[in-house]
């Protein structure tokens, strides 16, 4: 019985971890359609095409390191407030750790990461007065990767 309780806990907490990271891709999923925003999507194949040192990522060995880069940006009133609300969403859910935080001059730059399970994900929110981007990298990151993202 009691392993038959374990086994039911350690399901119900990969089912919940699961819908938190199905919940965070619908956050960004949602501006796909939405109206003034720029919505850019790589794969991991396209990114496999391309030389991570085309993207300023000088890191030997980690062409599989990166699964997918997503980039939402926007200029217009609307989406730049959900963005926002999102934003703030993202940064008081405790699965998201904050890596870093830049202000400079009207712009501030504010980079988070959750690391559950193997795949880690990468998020730099971009915060001006007149615009706003979500910059999101997933995969199999590794501090190096990561070092290597950030330094640029």
């Amino acid at each position: 019985m009691k392993r038959l309780s374990r086994i039911l806990l350690v399901l119900c907490m990969l089912w919940m971890a699961t819908a938190s990271a199905i919940a965070q891709n619908r956050i960004f999923e949602k501006y796909k359609k939405m109206a003034d925003v720029e919505y850019i999507c790589i794969g991991r194949a396209m990114l496999k095409m391309m030389s991570l040192a085309d993207m300023g990522v000088n890191v030997s060995g980690s062409t599989n390191a990166i699964h997918r880069v997503l980039i939402i940006h926007s200029e217009e009133n609307e989406p730049a407030a959900r963005m926002v609300k999102d934003f703030e969403q993202l940064r008081d859910d405790e699965a998201y750790e904050m890596l870093l935080y830049v202000k400079s001059d009207d712009e501030c730059v504010t980079t988070l990461l959750s690391a559950q399970g193997k795949e880690k994900e990468l998020i730099m929110y971009i915060d001006s007065e007149d615009e706003k981007t979500f910059i999101v990298i997933t995969g199999n990151l590794t501090d190096e990767v990561i070092e290597s993202i950030l330094s640029k």
